[in-house]
């Protein structure tokens, strides 16, 4: 009866520990889901890049100072190239911290 009870009880918390160790990698999953799900919406949707826009001209000035003169006219063309290069840089970075956690 007592080495029942010791076996039982080997077994329960293997289980146990088994079960556990499952649970740690659960919110690395979850977090990996949530950020997917952000970079869906901000990223992938349809018409993202015109509601980024509109976005970005209404909050410009608390982001970046550079954005001020953004969709204010008379911008030069090294100032659009150097914009879209950082639009580049930044749509790159999020692409590696994506396919790093993947």
């Amino acid at each position: 009866m007592l080495l029942n009870l010791k076996i039982a009880y080997a077994e329960a918390i293997g289980k146990c520990e088994k079960a556990l160790k499952g649970l740690l990698c659960e919110p690395s999953q979850v977090i990996y889901a949530i950020v997917e799900e952000f970079l869906d919406c901000i990223l992938r949707a349809k018409d993202v890049e015109s509601e980024w826009r509109i976005f970005l001209q209404d909050v410009r000035g608390q982001i970046w100072q550079e954005f001020q003169d953004l969709g204010d006219g008379a911008k030069r063309p090294s100032q659009k190239e150097e914009h879209t290069q950082l639009q580049h840089e930044a749509l790159k970075s999020v692409e590696q911290a994506t396919a790093a956690n993947q």
